[in-house]
C-alpha cells in the first residue's frame, strides 16, 4: 500500500517504522510487511489470522502516516477514518489509538469466530434493506452493519444467509457483494470481545478533541472540547452500526459541509469519497484521494501538491523534496594556498505569507553564520550574525552534562572566529586569531524543542583592525531579540601570522615535559586509555559523543598531564575540525581538574584567559599532544589550568588561563535542569531538590552576620504551642512531643513555621529525630547561632527589626530570602550594599536567581541580562523596582519560587471549622508550596556514580499523596526521586490505577534513561509495579520493583474510615488552619486511594502478554494495633492487623506475578515503615540491599514464601 511512500517520504516512514517496532516489541504482528508488500501480493488470499491483524493495523498506521505527511507539507487538517481521526483530533495519542488497534484485532482473531460470518455489500438504502430482512425469517440472523449513503449499505450476519439475500436481490435486479472479510463486524459476531475492549480502553487517557470529528457512533460532529469520547466508546464503535449516512446528512444540514471545499480521503484507495458526493455541490467542491490502487503514490501525491499550490495553498516544498545538499572540496590551484568554494544559498521560507526570501547577500559563506542581521557602517561598526540552534545540533548533543546536552565553550569560540574572518576579508596574509577574557555567563542547552536563534555581536575597538569585542547570546524564535541571554563574551586579537613564532619556544619545553614523563616512576603516574577516558571517568562529568572523543591516552602525574590525540576526520570542514580541537585543549585540562576533587563535585569552564589557534589543523588522521598543567587555588574553589597541543609542524594552539570552577554536583544538575525549563528547551517535568539553607560561610569580612540574641526560647515554645493548640506556659523542656500530639503531618507544619520566623532552615529529616521540646530548642540553636529575632504573634513583616537594616520591606526580606537561599547564606548576611560576588554567587547561581526571582511587588520578569550586571544586592532591589518608602506588603503571593521553609506562615490563621470546607485556592497554591507539588518528581538524593548497576530508583507516593518520608533515607549511591500525587489537590480526579500508572510511567521515562527500579509503599508499591508493567510494555528496561509493606491488589479489603481516621488523627483539631487543611487532604487522599485500591482488577490485565518485572517485598513483621472504645475483638483488616502468617502478604503478589515472592521482614508495623529508629537502622540498609539484588542475583533461586536473611539477600 505503501511501498514508494517508505522509500520517498521520511515523514511517512518514519510513523510507519515507529508503530511497527511497537507492535513488534509489545507481542503483535508487525505493519511493516503489509505496507512495503508488492502489489501482486496485496491481491493474495487473507487466510492467515496473523495476516488479518497486521492489515488491521497496517490501514490504521497507513492513514496515521498519510496525514501527518499531508499535514506537513500543506498545513492540512483533516477528518479521517475514526481510529485515526481520534489521533490527529488529539483525542488519543498514536501509541494508545495503535494499542488498541492491534489488541481489537488480536481479540478478533483469538475469540471471535471466524469463516462463520461476513458482511454484504448492496446498492440500497439501510432502511429498504432493513425491511427484507424483517419480512423474512430467514434472515433473522441479519443485521446492518454499516450505513454508508443513501443508496449503499452493507449487511452482516451468518455466510448463508448472507449468501440467500444476495439471490434474492438479484431476482429484484439490486446489485451486491460478498465482501472479503474474515468475520462480520459490527454485528454480533464480535460480543466476545467487548468486555475485555473497554478494560483495554480504561488503562489509556482520553481527552476531549481539538478539531471537529465525524463520530460513526453516535452519528455527528463531535465539536473541539466536547466530553463525548469514553471508555466505552471504542466498544461501541466497534459493535453498534456505523452511522456514517447519519453524520454526513448532519454535516450537510448544519452548513458546514457548504464550507468544505476539499474532501481528501486518507486510506490506500478512496472508496469514502463516493459515498459523500452525492450530497456535494461537484462545481464548488473538490474530492482528493491520498493512494488509489493501480497509481503510483507519488503520482496520487503529487496531483495533491499541484491541487494546493494552485489554490494557493502554502506548500513546503523543502519537506516535498527533502533531498540534502553536499559540498564537496574542490583541489586548489598548485601555486595558491587559498581555497575556493561555491556555498548552497539556503532558502528560508515564510510559511505564513507563502513567500520565499531569495536575498542571497545575507548569506555569509561560513557553517555557523547561516546570515547576516547587521552589516558594519560608519555610524555603527558592529556586526550581528544569527544561526538557528539546530546547526549546532551535533556538537551540543555530543556534549552532555548531567543529562543535559550543553554547548560546549569551543563551539562559542568557532562561531566568533568566523565572525572575525568574515569581518576581515582580506585576500592577503592569514592572520592569527587570539581570544581573550572570554566568560560563558549562562549555558545554552538544546532539545529536539528547541527553537533558539544563536546572535553574535562583533564590534572593533579602538583600533578598528586589530581588536574586537564580542557577545554570543540566544533568543527564542518569534521572540523580542533584545529579551536575549549572553552565553559567551570577551575580547578578540588579530595579529599577523608572524606573531605566532613566538609559541615556537613552547615546542622544546613539550619535549622535556614528555621527556620527564616517561622517565618518572610509573608507580606516581596514572595513565588512562580512551575507552576508560570517555566511558568510564569522564562520564561523572561529562559524556561525549564520538566526534570528541580524539584523546587516545592521557598520563597523569599529580597536577601535570600529557595527552595523546589524532586530529578530528573533518571531511575538508574546517569549523568542524577547527571546533573539535579547541574542545580538545579544554576538556583534557578539565579531566585533570576532576580527576583530584571530591566524588560530589565537578569542576566547570566559567572562564578562558586566552585562546589562540596558531594555524589551521590539517586534514589527516595524524596525531599530535596536548600537555597540560593545572594550579588550584583553594582560597576561591578554582583550578586553573594552561594547555598546549603540539604536532610534528610545532604549536597548533595555546590555551592559557582556563578557570575551573568547583561546585557541587547537585547544584550543577538544578542549575542545568532550572535552565532548561526557563528557556523552553525541556520538554519533561523538571525534577528540583529540595534546597536548603546552610549555616552562614564568612566568605568576605563585611558580609559576617552581626551577633543576634542566642535566647530564643521563648519564641521555640511559643511556636510549638501553636501549632498544637496550646499554651506556651504549658510547655518544659522535657515535654513529649508525641504526648502532646505531633505526628509526621504535624511536623511538617512546625518545619514551615519555625523556619519561616527564625529565618533559618529546618530540615524536616532532622525534626522527626525530636521527641522533647528540648531537641527541638537544641536543634534550632544549631542551625542558626546569629539568627535574627523570631517574628511574634502580634509581629507583622513589617515590623520586624532586622540587625542594622530598621523596619525592612517585606519585599526586601523576600529578595533577601531568595539570594540567601540559593547561595547557601544566612539571610541577616544579605544586606543592600553586599556584593554578590562576596556571597559567593556566580554564573551557575545566576541561573537560579533568575529562575526563582520575581519582583514580589509587580509583574516583572528579571532577564538574565539584567540580572548579570548586577552587582550588589541592591542592583538587584532596584532591578525589581522595589520602592523603599512603600508600605510593607504583609500578604506574600504564594506564586513565588520562594521556598516555604523560609516563607512558612506569614500570620496565623484560624482553625478549620468544617472538615469537608472547600480549600480555596490560595490555600492550594500556598500548600502546593510547602509539600514542594510542584517538583515532579523531585530529587531525594543523587548518585555519586553513575555506574549501570546504580540504576535510579523511583519511589511512588503511598495513600497520603505526599512523599516526605522518602527524605528520612539516608544517601546510598544511588539516585532516588519521589514521585508525589500530582492530584493530591483532587484526589478523586483519577479514574483508576491503571490511568496513575500510564501517567507515571510516562513521567518516569522522560525524566531520565533506563534501565530503572521501581518502588513504593504501601498504596505505592502496587502502583510502582503497574507502572513498572507498562515501562517494559513501552520497550524500557525495568531491574524490578521494590513493595515497601504493599498489599496484595487481589481481593484487597480497603482501609476503612475508622482505620483512616486513627492513621491521621481524625479526632483531633489541633493545629493552625495550613496544617489541619493538609491533615483533611492526606485524609481524603486516603480515601481515594482506597477506593481506587479495592476497585482494582488485575486479573485482567495478567491475562495479556505484558511482561512481569521482578519483585521483591519489605514486610512488616508486627500487626496493627487499632485503639477502639468498645472491647470487640475482631480484626477490621486481616492483612493490615494480623502479621503472623507471612502467607497473607505473599499469596496474592505470587499469583499476580506468577513467580515465588522473596521477602525480608522488617521492624514495626505498617505504619511504623518510616519511623525514624526503623528508617535508619533497617529500612535503608534492605532498600540497598534488595537493589543490587534485583540487579545481580538470579531469580529461579528463591523457593515460594521464602525469607531472607540480610546476607542472604546479597550473596
Amino acid at each position: 500500500m505503501g511501498r514508494e511512500l517508505l522509500t520517498s517520504q521520511p515523514e511517512f516512514k518514519k510513523v510507519v517504522l515507529d508503530c511497527d517496532r511497537w507492535l513488534l516489541s509489545n507481542g503483535y504482528p508487525g505493519c511493516l510487511n503489509v505496507i512495503a508488500c508488492k502489489d501482486d501480493q496485496e491481491r493474495q488470499s487473507h487466510s492467515s489470522s496473523l495476516l488479518q491483524q497486521s492489515l488491521q493495523t497496517a490501514v490504521f498506521v497507513l492513514e496515521v502516516a498519510l496525514a501527518r505527511l499531508l499535514i506537513s507539507l500543506a498545513n492540512l487538517v483533516t477528518s479521517l477514518g475514526e481510529y485515526a481521526a481520534l489521533v490527529i483530533a488529539g483525542v488519543i495519542d498514536l501509541q494508545s489509538s495503535l494499542k488498541l488497534v492491534a489488541h481489537r484485532a488480536k481479540l478478533m482473531m483469538e475469540l471471535c469466530e471466524l469463516e462463520k460470518t461476513s458482511m454484504l455489500a448492496v446498492n440500497l438504502s439501510a432502511e429498504t434493506v432493513r425491511r427484507h430482512i424483517g419480512n423474512s425469517p430467514e434472515f433473522h440472523d441479519l443485521a446492518i452493519s454499516c450505513d454508508n449513503s443513501e443508496s449503499d449499505c452493507v449487511v452482516g450476519g451468518p455466510i448463508s444467509q448472507l449468501q440467500s439475500l444476495k439471490a434474492k436481490l438479484g431476482t429484484m435486479k439490486t446489485r451486491s457483494k460478498i465482501l472479503d472479510v474474515p468475520m462480520a463486524y459490527h454485528t454480533h459476531a464480535l460480543d466476545p470481545i467487548l468486555v475485555q475492549l473497554t478494560e483495554v480502553a480504561k488503562t489509556l487517557e482520553i481527552s476531549c478533541p481539538r478539531i471537529p470529528v465525524l463520530s460513526n457512533v453516535f452519528g455527528r460532529v463531535i465539536q473541539p472540547g466536547e466530553r463525548a469520547f469514553t471508555f466505552e466508546y471504542f466498544a461501541m464503535h466497534c459493535r453498534q452500526t456505523v452511522a456514517f449516512n447519519a453524520g454526513i446528512r448532519e454535516l450537510s444540514s448544519s452548513g458546514m459541509g457548504a464550507e468544505i471545499s476539499r474532501w481528501i480521503e486518507i486510506g490506500p484507495h478512496p472508496s469514502v469519497l463516493p459515498m459523500v458526493s452525492t450530497r456535494l455541490d461537484r462545481d464548488t467542491t473538490h474530492l482528493l484521494p491520498s493512494l488509489r490502487k493501480g497509481t503510483p503514490a507519488s503520482a496520487t501525491i503529487a496531483r495533491l501538491l499541484c491541487h494546493f499550490y494552485q489554490t494557493t495553498t502554502v506548500l513546503n516544498w523543502r519537506k516535498a523534496f527533502d533531498e540534502r545538499a553536499t559540498l564537496t572540496t574542490l583541489p586548489v590551484m598548485p601555486f595558491s594556498e587559498q581555497e575556493f568554494g561555491i556555498y548552497y544559498p539556503r532558502e528560508s521560507t515564510q510559511r505564513a505569507s507563502g513567500k520565499c526570501d531569495q536575498n542571497t547577500d545575507s548569506q555569509t559563506g561560513y557553517t555557523f553564520l547561516s546570515k547576516i542581521v547587521q552589516r558594519p557602517s560608519e555610524t555603527n561598526r558592529e556586526a550581528i550574525f544569527e544561526t538557528p540552534i539546530a546547526v549546532f545540533k551535533e556538537y551540543i548533543l555530543g556534549h552532555r552534562v548531567c543529562e543535559q546536552a550543553l554547548c560546549p565553550a569551543s563551539v562559542y569560540h568557532e562561531i566568533v572566529l568566523a565572525a572575525s574572518k568574515w569581518i576581515q576579508r582580506d585576500p592577503g596574509e592569514e592572520a592569527t586569531r587570539a581570544l581573550s577574557n572570554v566568560l560563558y555567563p549562562a549555558p545554552l542547552l538544546y532539545s529536539e524543542e528547541s527553537s533558539a536563534i544563536v546572535r553574535v555581536y562583533i564590534k572593533p575597538g579602538g583600533d578598528h583592525k586589530t581588536n574586537y569585542s564580542f557577545t554570543v547570546a540566544s533568543y527564542n524564535a518569534g521572540s523580542d531579540p533584545q529579551q536575549q541571554v549572553i552565553h559567551c563574551q570577551g575580547q578578540l586579537k588579530t595579529r599577523p601570522a608572524a606573531h605566532a613564532q613566538k609559541y615556537a619556544k613552547l615546542v622544546p619545553l613539550m619535549e622535556r615535559q614528555k621527556e620527564r614523563f616517561l622517565r618518572v616512576d610509573q608507580s606516581s603516574t596514572q595513565v588512562f586509555l580512551r575507552k576508560a577516558l570517555y566511558e568510564k571517568v569522564f562520564t561523572r562529568v561529562v559524556t561525549y559523543s564520538e566526534l570528541y572523543q580524539m584523546v587516545q591516552s592521557v598520563r597523569i602525574d599529580q597536577d601535570e598531564a600529557l595527552a595523546v590525540c589524532r586530529f578530528p576526520n573533518s571531511q575538508g570542514e574546517p569549523s568542524r575540525a577547527n571546533t573539535v580541537m579547541m574542545d580538545v585543549l579544554l576538556h583534557v585540562a578539565g579531566f585533570v581538574a576532576n580527576l583530584n576533587i571530591e566524588n560530589d563535585e565537578v569542576c566547570i569552564c566559567k572562564e578562558v584567559k586566552s585562546a589562540t589557534m596558531t594555524r589551521n589543523i590539517p586534514f589527516s588522521d595524524t596525531t599530535f599532544e596536548v600537555y597540560c598543567s593545572n594550579l588550584e587555588i583553594a582560597a576561591t574553589n578554582v583550578i586553573i589550568a594552561d594547555a598546549y597541543a603540539v604536532d610534528s609542524r610545532g604549536v597548533i594552539a595555546v590555551f592559557k588561563g582556563m578557570a575551573f570552577q568547583r561546585v557541587k554536583l547537585t547544584r550543577m544538575a538544578q542549575a542545568l535542569r532550572l535552565a532548561a525549563a526557563r528557556s523552553g528547551h525541556s520538554h519533561q517535568s523538571v525534577p528540583i531538590e529540595r534546597a536548603k539553607l546552610v549555616a552562614p560561610k564568612p566568605s568576605a569580612p563585611n558580609s559576617k552576620p552581626p551577633d543576634m540574641p542566642v535566647d530564643k526560647q521563648p519564641a521555640i515554645r511559643e511556636i510549638i504551642a501553636r501549632t498544637c493548640n496550646l499554651e506556651a506556659s504549658n510547655l518544659v523542656a522535657d515535654t513529649s512531643l508525641h504526648a502532646i500530639g505531633f505526628d509526621s503531618l504535624m511536623m511538617i507544619e512546625l518545619s514551615s513555621n519555625l523556619s519561616s520566623k527564625l529565618h533559618t532552615s529546618i530540615d524536616i529529616s532532622a525534626l522527626e529525630e525530636c521527641k522533647t521540646v528540648e531537641d527541638i530548642e537544641q536543634l534550632c540553636s544549631d542551625e542558626g547561632q546569629s539568627g535574627p529575632t523570631p517574628i511574634s504573634e502580634a509581629e507583622t513583616v513589617d515590623s520586624v527589626t532586622m540587625p542594622t537594616t530598621p523596619a525592612t520591606p517585606a519585599d526586601k526580606l523576600l529578595i533577601a530570602s531568595i539570594i540567601a537561599e540559593t547561595c547557601g547564606a544566612h539571610i541577616t548576611s544579605v544586606k543592600s550594599d553586599v556584593e554578590l560576588e562576596a556571597l559567593g554567587i556566580d554564573s551557575l547561581m545566576m541561573i537560579e536567581l533568575e529562575a526563582r526571582l520575581q519582583s514580589p511587588s509587580n509583574s516583572k520578569k528579571l532577564s538574565s541580562l539584567e540580572l548579570s550586571e548586577c552587582r550588589t544586592v541592591r542592583d538587584i532591589e532596584r532591578l525589581a523596582n522595589i520602592d523603599d518608602a512603600k508600605p510593607a506588603q504583609v500578604e506574600v503571593e504564594i506564586s513565588s519560587p520562594l521556598s516555604p521553609r523560609i516563607l512558612g506562615e506569614i500570620t496565623q490563621s484560624p482553625v478549620l471549622e468544617a472538615e469537608k470546607k472547600e480549600v480555596p485556592a490560595s490555600m492550594k497554591l500556598r500548600i502546593a508550596a510547602i509539600l514542594e507539588l510542584q517538583e515532579q518528581p523531585e530529587i531525594v538524593h543523587l548518585a555519586e556514580d553513575k555506574a549501570p548497576q546504580n540504576a535510579p530508583l523511583f519511589l511512588i507516593h503511598d495513600g497520603s499523596g505526599i512523599c516526605v518520608q522518602y527524605h528520612r533515607l539516608r544517601p546510598f549511591n544511588r539516585t532516588v526521586y519521589a514521585i508525589h500525587d500530582p492530584k493530591f489537590l483532587d484526589p478523586d480526579s483519577w479514574s483508576g490505577i491503571p490511568a496513575m500508572a500510564q501517567s507515571y510511567a510516562r513521567l518516569i521515562a522522560r525524566t531520565t534513561s533506563g534501565p530503572y527500579i521501581l518502588g513504593g509503599w504501601s498504596f505505592g508499591g502496587v502502583v510502582a509495579f503497574e507502572a513498572a508493567r507498562v515501562l517494559m510494555a513501552g520497550g524500557y528496561a525495568v531491574t524490578g520493583v521494590v513493595l515497601i509493606d504493599s498489599p496484595p491488589p487481589i481481593n484487597h479489603k480497603p482501609l476503612s474510615a475508622n482505620i483512616i481516621n486513627a492513621v491521621t488523627k481524625g479526632d483531633r483539631n489541633r493545629g493552625g488552619l495550613v496544617g489541619e487543611t493538609i491533615r483533611n487532604l492526606v485524609r481524603e487522599s486516603f480515601k481515594a486511594c482506597a477506593g481506587m485500591l479495592g476497585a482494582f482488577q488485575p486479573e485482567a490485565v495478567t491475562r495479556t502478554s505484558r511482561s512481569i518485572p521482578r519483585t521483591f517485598l519489605l514486610r512488616s513483621r508486627d500487626g496493627f494495633h487499632l485503639n477502639t472504645r468498645n472491647d470487640s475483638p475482631g480484626l477490621e483488616n486481616d492483612w493490615l492487623q494480623d502479621r503472623s502468617d507471612p502467607r497473607t502478604s505473599i499469596e496474592g503478589w505470587e499469583m499476580l506475578t506468577k513467580a515465588k515472592m522473596p521477602y525480608l521482614d522488617i521492624p514495626g508495623d505498617h505504619f511504623q515503615v518510616f519511623d525514624v529508629a526503623n528508617v535508619s537502622r533497617w529500612l535503608l540498609l534492605n532498600i540497598w540491599r534488595q537493589g543490587n539484588m534485583l540487579i545481580f542475583t538470579p531469580w529461579n533461586r528463591y523457593k515460594p514464601y521464602q525469607k531472607l536473611s540480610l546476607t542472604h539477600a546479597v550473596n
